[in-house]
């Protein structure tokens, strides 16, 4: 029996990342695509009719929209974007500030969650200290929020627009591997001590590559799916930057289909809460992202962005790219 509406869209949204796992802009667009690709028109009608009344439909939403895409799947593909648009206001006019800040949307805690990998020398004391502290919230309780919101009766237009912009972005986020993960070690020095943890991979500094390119991990993990060929376009949101986006989002959601058929995948049957989903990405992150305490003996941290990456930045293990990129590889 089909659900309501907007309870369907919220279920197709809800099983289409499974196999998914590396996010910026256009990443997030590739998991909205693989979505939109699956709701019905009724669906597909119900959704943009819910976006229309978001704060940031003509300014955000609509904005560059390419030549030949319908407005219905552009504002879709935009949404999954929008609470990575809000976090700052590099990205917005003085008049579209004014009008409705943007920043007033940004909600830092709802994209990550700081599930702890130690390093193997951890001591017991030391991964005693950890553990004690408070759990913060996370993106798995953002999840749940922001289903509740979607789904309340009496919630206005607006904020059902909101909701569904962030359960968008979430899906994605949740299935990046660090995005549920933190390395926490103790070093003999500031470069390589994260007592306090590497925030998901952006303190640590790595070079990567043939042409060993220096990168913070999680960057280098946020970048994986699809980059467009000016890093910084993303940032000033230009008409060439949504169609090169558009463009590599549609291909990507083509790719994966391709790879992992939606009939293959079992975890659609076992892994159904938002939990299971953050777990599944924690595991990635220890044996992938993290390569099983590799990345821990060899960490150097990275300063803040925008200070450059220092010369001191580790070479990766053998075959950790084409693992990560899930490329054959002679390496284990």
């Amino acid at each position: 029996m089909r659900f309501h509406i907007p309870c369907s869209i919220l279920t197709v949204l809800l099983a289409t990342a499974q196999s998914t796992h590396a996010w910026n802009g256009p990443g997030h667009m590739t998991v909205a695509k693989i979505a939109y690709d699956e709701l019905t028109d009724l669906e597909r009608k119900r959704a943009h009719e819910i976006l229309k009344q978001h704060p940031h439909y003509m300014s955000y939403l609509t904005k560059n929209k390419p030549g030949g895409v319908l407005v219905e799947e552009w504002v879709f593909l935009r949404a999954a974007t929008w609470p990575d648009a809000v976090r700052s206001q590099d990205a917005w006019t003085p008049d579209q500030i004014k009008a409705s800040d943007p920043v007033w949307y940004h909600r830092p805690g709802d994209h990550f969650a700081n599930f702890p990998v130690f390093a193997k020398a951890a001591t017991p004391a030391f991964l005693a200290k950890v553990r004690k502290r408070p759990a913060p919230h996370d993106i798995v309780c953002a999840l749940k929020q922001r289903v509740a919101e979607f789904q309340l009766r009496t919630a206005s237009p607006a904020d059902k627009a909101v909701a569904l912009c962030w359960l968008l972005h979430l899906v994605g986020d949740v299935h990046q591997p660090l995005h549920c993960a933190t390395l926490y070690k103790e070093g003999p020095n500031e470069d390589t001590d994260f007592s306090d943890g590497d925030a998901g991979g952006n303190a640590i500094a790595l070079k990567v590559g043939d042409k060993k390119e220096k990168v913070r991990l999680h960057s280098f993990w946020d970048e994986l799916l699809a980059v467009t060929s000016d890093l910084g376009a993303e940032i000033r949101d230009t008409k060439e930057y949504a169609e090169e986006a558009y463009k590599l989002a549609t291909l990507a959601a083509r790719r994966l289909k391709k790879a992992h058929p939606r009939a293959t995948l079992s975890e659609l049957k076992r892994d159904k809460e938002f939990k299971d989903w953050a777990n599944e990405s924690f595991e990635l992150a220890q044996k992938v992202a993290y390569w099983d305490g590799k990345i821990a003996e060899i960490a150097v941290r990275a300063p803040r962005h925008p200070m450059p990456i220092p010369d001191t930045a580790a070479e990766e293990p053998a075959g950790y790219s084409a693992k990560a990129r899930c490329e054959p590889t002679t390496h284990r």
